[in-house]
């Protein structure tokens, strides 16, 4: 069994190195698609193993499957530049790597343990999981805008090791990709023909805030918990916002 990691990257020269090397004790072949960094990134992936590819970033679908397309041997494992296989995962892949397999197995899908503010979250983002190691011609990423899934044709098995999930870098890393999200969203509600009203910009973000910190155990991962809360009605009310404003601008249109 022959494993290809495929990465995806945008200006993530802090964090590259570590998703690569995390993943080369277990991979037979590291392939970076960049999609147009202006820092160190693909310099850094070079220098540590990687096959660079760049093209430039038009949504995260296109992204993957370019880089499932470049990939060299039949098994893919897809990984984040901001992840690391995990120790327990990696012994888990060693023991698939030394023998193939049954043929029947399309992926196998394992947990992602996040990190936020230092902490380890441990309830609503606990554990995710889904398929990340696959057969190339059994699985292909499917979706648009924000929420690409990987559509898997075949069994899935269970791995109990998991990937560590470092996310935002810290408050303003994540203030600046949730207005890059929010911005994707508010676009796929409005080609979808979606309106909003004062309901989704008011009630909705306090709803979401009482579903995570409280319903969800946030409370339970202490601070880190209520920023999650925060931070996830700000997300909401802001994408309704978008909406509001793209659907006022049509409507003043002559």
């Amino acid at each position: 069994m022959r494993i290809s990691a495929c990465v995806i990257t945008l200006n993530e020269e802090d964090r590259i190195v570590h998703a690569i090397e995390s993943a080369r004790g277990v991979c037979d072949e590291i392939v970076v698609v960049d999609g147009g960094s202006t820092d160190r990134t693909v310099e850094l992936a070079r220098g540590a193993g990687a096959t660079v590819y760049e093209r430039p970033f038009d949504d995260f679908t296109p992204q993957k499957n370019f880089a499932n397309a470049r990939a060299q041997h039949p098994w893919i494992l897809s990984l984040d530049a901001d992840e690391r296989v995990s120790q327990e995962l990696a012994d888990e892949l060693r023991r698939l790597t030394a023998a193939e397999p049954d043929q029947n197995i399309a992926a196998f899908s394992f947990p992602r343990h996040t990190y936020y503010l230092g902490r380890l979250i441990r309830h609503n983002w606990y554990p995710e999981i889904k398929p990340r190691l696959f057969r190339r011609d059994c699985a292909r990423w499917a979706g648009d805008f924000v929420h690409e899934g990987l559509k898997v044709e075949g069994r899935v098995e269970r791995l109990r090791g998991p990937v560590l999930h470092y996310t935002y870098r810290d408050i303003s890393d994540q203030v600046r990709r949730m207005d890059f999200y929010s911005g994707r969203a508010a676009h796929k509600m409005f080609a979808a023909g979606k309106r909003t009203a004062l309901f989704g910009y008011t009630i909705l973000p306090v709803w979401t805030f009482l579903r995570f910190y409280l319903i969800g155990g946030g409370f339970l991962d202490r601070w880190p918990g209520f920023v999650i809360a925060a931070m996830s009605a700000y997300y909401v009310m802001l994408k309704h916002l978008k909406l509001r404003e793209m659907l006022a601008e049509r409507s003043v249109r002559p």
